[in-house]
């Protein structure tokens, strides 16, 4: 896996080594990671590697994140900000993406049930799902090919039965806004509204 950030390249290795490298292509650290590597993705001086982190349990997949603030104004440090944390994912599901919202270097990954969750730096890094593909697609066919989460919403590519886009010609990009999740009240309220 590979991840572009500012200022370096990030490579995992199939020894479970995680590589970093100056944009000049210097090594500058290597360190081992606890577990096979999912996925990697950076935004600006932040790295997010995803990996395996043991056993599944009931036939659900088990990941961890370890987030990184790579920094080269400070002499190269590498700052380990979370380790092990677990990636929530719904039962039996398994990781279908992971970005970032650039507007805010927050960790967002998808799901292969359809839940979006967001890595809350003000919550304490908590996980926090703030959207569910399942309830705004129109038929069992359509897909969401996500692009990036900016401005609090997803951008994406909808797909209709298949698998990718299609590169010619260029897909249309739309968005749906993301929010925390809260219970409805069956007129389709939320608990606020009806308390009003």
């Amino acid at each position: 896996a590979l991840a572009v950030g500012d200022g370096f390249v990030a490579a995992a290795t199939s020894r479970r080594w995680l590589r970093i490298y100056s944009s000049t292509g210097l090594e500058v650290a290597v360190m081992s990671l606890p577990g096979p590597v999912v996925s990697m993705v950076a935004l600006n001086e932040t790295l997010a590697v995803i990996f395996h982190a043991g056993v599944p349990f009931d036939g659900s997949f088990n990941m961890a994140l370890h987030l990184f603030r790579i920094d080269w104004r400070q002499g190269c440090s590498l700052q380990q900000m979370l380790r092990s944390i677990p990636v929530p994912l719904s039962r039996k599901a398994t990781l279908e993406w992971v970005g970032f919202d650039v507007d805010n270097s927050a960790v967002v990954a998808l799901d292969s049930h359809g839940i979006m969750s967001s890595l809350m730096h003000s919550a304490g890094f908590q996980w926090t799902p703030v959207f569910n593909i399942m309830h705004v697609r129109k038929t069992i066919d359509h897909r969401y090919w996500p692009i990036m989460v900016r401005n609090g919403k997803l951008v994406y590519v909808q797909l209709n039965g298949e698998s990718k886009p299609a590169i010619y010609p260029q897909p249309v990009v739309s968005t749906k806004g993301l929010r925390i999740a809260i219970a409805a009240n069956k007129d389709g309220t939320d608990f606020n509204e009806a308390a009003k």
